[in-house]
C-alpha cells in the first residue's frame, strides 16, 4: 500500500519538492541537450551555403555531416566513466566551453580541413551532455520520475532538431551561416558558465565514493556493466533501431521526397518536420505511461519496435506509389512511436545497475545508438550504390528501405529477450554478493521477475 501511494504521487508535486537550484541546473542541462541536437542536424539545412563558401563537393559535404557522430559514439564509453568519477558539473561545464570554442572556429573556418576539425570537436564536446544529465536525474530526483524526466530531455532534444529546420533556414537567409554559428558559440559559453555556478554534485560524488569504493577500477566497472546480460538486447536494439532511423533521416528521406514523390524543398521540409512533431506529442507522456499504465519498461519498447516494422513496410514495398498525405501519416506515426520508447529504454538501463554505475551503463547503451547512426547509413548507401549509378531511381530507394526494414525486424526481435523493470520491482531489491577476480562486493541488484 505504501509503495502504491508513493507511485501514485503527483509528478508535479514531487518535482517542485526538489531544491530550486537543482531544478534550475536540470533546465540548463536540458538546454545543453537542445544545443547538442541542433548541432547534430544543422548542417543539412545549410549544405548549399557551405558547399558554395568552402568550395566543397558532395562527398566532402557528406563527411562533414557524418564526422559529428564518430567522436560522439566513441566518447560514450569514457563519458560514462568520467561522470561516475568526477561528476556532471566539471564535465559538462568544460565540454560546453569546448563547444563554444569549436563553434567559433567553425564559423571562422575558410577551408574544408578547418571546418572538419571544428565539426569533429563539436561532436566530441556535445557528446558529454546526455549521460551526465541522466546521472544527475538519477541521483537528485525521485526514482519514480526518472523515466518522465528522461522523456522530457528527449523532448528538449527534439526542440533542438526543430530549431535546426525551418527556423534555421530563415536565420541563414536573413543573416548567414557564420553568424548563426557565432550565436551558437555564445549560447554554449553562457550555458557552460551557468552549469558551473548552478550545478552542485559534491553530495553525489561523496555518496558514490563512500558506498562503492570497490567499483573505482575502470576494469571492474566495465566488467560489471557488460556482464549484465540484460544490457545486450537493449544495446543491439539501439544499434539497429536508431541506425535505421538516422539512415532514413540523414540519407534517404529528403532525396526520396523530392526525386521520387516530386515535392519541392520547402514542402519536403515541412513534411519531414512531422517526424519531430510526432515525438513532441508522445515524449511528454512516455515516462508516465511506462510508470503508471504499463508498470513496465519492456512493454513500451515492444510496442515501439514492432510498430516500427509496420512503418517500414509501405516504403519497402510501395516506394513510388505512396501519396503525400499517406507519407505524412506514416511520418507522424513514426515520430509518436520513437517518442513512446525514448524514456523507458534508458530507464531500463539505469534500473539494471546500482547508482554509481548508471553513468557507465547509460554511456555504453548510448554508444550503440551513435554506432548504429554511423554504420547503418554507410551500409545502406553501399547496398544502394550498384542500383544508383548516378541516378536516384525508385529501385535504389526500394533496396535501401528493405535494408532498413531488416534492421527494424532485428531490433524488434532482440527486444523480446530484454529484461523488464518497473517501479514495484525496483522497490523490492535484494542485496546480494557478487565476485570479480576473486573479490567479493555488495551491490543492490534486481531480482529477476
Amino acid at each position: 500500500m505504501e509503495v502504491k501511494q508513493k507511485i501514485d504521487t503527483s509528478y508535479i508535486r514531487m518535482f517542485f519538492e526538489v531544491n530550486l537550484r537543482l531544478r534550475g541546473a536540470l533546465l540548463i542541462l536540458y538546454l545543453g541537450y537542445v544545443l547538442a541536437m541542433f548541432h547534430r542536424v544543422s548542417i543539412a539545412i545549410m549544405a548549399d551555403r557551405l558547399i558554395e563558401d568552402l568550395h566543397l563537393n558532395l562527398s566532402q559535404m557528406t563527411v562533414m555531416a557524418a564526422v559529428y557522430f564518430y567522436p560522439y559514439a566513441l566518447m560514450q564509453f569514457p563519458v560514462g566513466i568520467l561522470v561516475d568519477r568526477i561528476g556532471p558539473k566539471r564535465l559538462v561545464s568544460a565540454m560546453l566551453l569546448l563547444t563554444a570554442v569549436a563553434s567559433f572556429a567553425f564559423s571562422l573556418s575558410t577551408t574544408y580541413q578547418l571546418s572538419i576539425i571544428a565539426r569533429l570537436f563539436i561532436g566530441l564536446s556535445v557528446s558529454c551532455i546526455f549521460v551526465p544529465t541522466e546521472k544527475f536525474i538519477a541521483n537528485y530526483f525521485p526514482a519514480e520520475m526518472f523515466s518522465t524526466l528522461t522523456s522530457l530531455m528527449f523532448f528538449s532534444g527534439i526542440i533542438g532538431i526543430v530549431c535546426a529546420t525551418v527556423p534555421l533556414a530563415y536565420l541563414v537567409e536573413f543573416l548567414d551561416w557564420r553568424t548563426v554559428y557565432l550565436m551558437m558559440g555564445v549560447i554554449a559559453l553562457l550555458l557552460g558558465i551557468a552549469t558551473w555556478f548552478l550545478l552542485n554534485d559534491e553530495q553525489m560524488l561523496e555518496r558514490s565514493n563512500s558506498k562503492f569504493q570497490e567499483l573505482s577500477s575502470l576494469k571492474i566497472r566495465l566488467k560489471w556493466v557488460i556482464s549484465e546480460w540484460g544490457m545486450w538486447p537493449i544495446a543491439i536494439r539501439n544499434f539497429f533501431g536508431y541506425g535505421a532511423t538516422m539512415a532514413f533521416q540523414s540519407l534517404l528521406v529528403g532525396p526520396y521526397l523530392m526525386a521520387i514523390i516530386g515535392m519541392d524543398r520547402i514542402s519536403a521540409g515541412y513534411l519531414i518536420l512531422l517526424l519531430s512533431v510526432g515525438q513532441l506529442l508522445s515524449l511528454p507522456f512516455s515516462g508516465m505511461l511506462s510508470d503508471k499504465v504499463f508498470h513496465s519498461r519492456k512493454i513500451p519498447l515492444l510496442i515501439s519496435s514492432f510498430g516500427s516494422i509496420l512503418f517500414w513496410i509501405p516504403f519497402a514495398f510501395y516506394t513510388s506509389v505512396l501519396l503525400p498525405w499517406q507519407i505524412a501519416l506514416l511520418f507522424l506515426m513514426n515520430g509518436i512511436l520513437a517518442g513512446f520508447s525514448a524514456g523507458p529504454v534508458f530507464t531500463l538501463l539505469k534500473e539494471l545497475y546500482p547508482k554509481p554505475l548508471t553513468g557507465t551503463a547509460i554511456g555504453i547503451g548510448n554508444f550503440f545508438n551513435m554506432a548504429g547512426a554511423a554504420v547503418i547509413p554507410l551500409l545502406c548507401s553501399v547496398a544502394m550504390a550498384p542500383s544508383i549509378s548516378g541516378v536516384l531511381s525508385v529501385n535504389s530507394f526500394t533496396i535501401g528501405y528493405r535494408y532498413l526494414l531488416v534492421a527494424a525486424v532485428i531490433a524488434a526481435f532482440v527486444t523480446v529477450f530484454s529484461k523488464d523493470t518497473c517501479l514495484e520491482k525496483n522497490v523490492c531489491q535484494s542485496t546480494e554478493a557478487f565476485s570479480i577476480n576473486g573479490e567479493s562486493f555488495f551491490a543492490s541488484k534486481q531480482k529477476n521477475a
